[in-house]
């Protein structure tokens, strides 16, 4: 993190309660004691609900970050920190003078400890990068020369054999055409019949009159239920606050900057039958599943579900 940039100097955001609880449940209680990196060769173990004994930090908190890994991140340029943990209540940022934890565990808080490496393991790593780097140089340098020389003997070898493909291409080319022309003729005679027999079968169980031009930029409401809208070339049949079955969301589940977000992450995907949406529009929380597109829902939920029409 350049210098310039540090919250603890430089900070004109407000503290930010939601975030704060978002990202203590994207860790906890799920990745508690895992290892993550937060910035190249720079690892971190997350511990939760618990941070360093008493006094053991600095009294002067950091606020205005986007993300537990920032507040991990803080360290790596610090000398007065060991360790840093995050604050679920209003999600502050705390640099810690120790890597202990406190002796009792403490809710609400993510722990966060670098990993530490031996002088002879950075001495090794340092070689075998130079190394690396030497072999790469190199292998370029071969690679160039020989790209070179390949090029003239294919050019060459091209400029050959251009002119006799050229004039049996054509040959073949022209027969070809004749039986291709053919074959599309009867395969355009056979899918015309096919579309006008789908046209004929009734519509499948998402069908429904088009939503309002704006939905996906202005928020799904209550005179929404049972529209369909287009996104992405995928329609989209709304369930306003009905959901029968919430859990299972196999694609994606996390937070997300907007229902139009959630609704082009789904669009984008061919095997998402549908997403869930909640239907105040604050909680910003994006859930797809690839099953259940064929159910209709009838539960009454805070959710809102909405299922791809084929």
């Amino acid at each position: 993190m350049d210098a310039a940039q540090d919250p603890l100097i430089f900070n004109t955001k407000a503290l930010n309660p939601s975030l704060g609880v978002l990202e203590y449940n994207r860790i906890c209680p799920y990745l508690d004691g895992t290892i993550a990196e937060v910035a190249p060769g720079y690892m971190v173990r997350f511990h939760c609900d618990i941070h360093p004994p008493s006094n053991q930090w600095d009294r002067h908190w950091i606020e205005g970050l986007s993300s537990i890994e920032e507040c991990a991140e803080l360290c790596e340029s610090r000398d007065d920190c060991q360790a840093s943990f995050w604050k679920r209540a209003d999600g502050t940022c705390w640099i810690g003078h120790t890597r202990e934890l406190a002796n009792r565990p403490v809710p609400g808080y993510v722990f966060m400890v670098p990993l530490e490496h031996s002088t002879a393991e950075l001495e090794r790593c340092r070689t075998g990068r130079q190394e690396c780097e030497d072999n790469k140089i190199q292998l370029e340098a071969d690679l160039r020369g020989q790209c070179e020389v390949d090029k003239l003997t294919l050019q060459s070898d091209l400029k050959g054999q251009c002119g006799a493909d050229k004039s049996q291409l054509e040959l073949d080319l022209k027969r070809q055409c004749e039986v291709d022309k053919s074959q599309l003729e009867s395969d355009f005679k056979e899918l015309d019949k096919k579309y006008k027999d789908l046209l004929a079968k009734p519509k499948g169980p998402h069908s429904g009159p088009a939503c309002r031009a704006n939905l996906v930029t202005s928020n799904p409401g209550p005179a929404d239920d049972g529209c369909v809208f287009t996104l992405g070339g995928a329609k989209f049949k709304v369930y306003y606050t009905k959901l029968n079955d919430p859990g299972n969301w196999d694609i994606y589940q996390g937070g997300i900057a907007s229902f139009k977000a959630c609704a082009d992450m789904c669009a984008d995907k061919s095997n998402c039958a549908r997403f869930a949406w909640h239907s105040n529009n604050a909680e910003r929380w994006c859930w797809l599943r690839s099953h259940g597109g064929a159910i209709v829902p009838s539960a009454t939920s805070p959710w809102s579900s909405f299922h791809r029409v084929y």
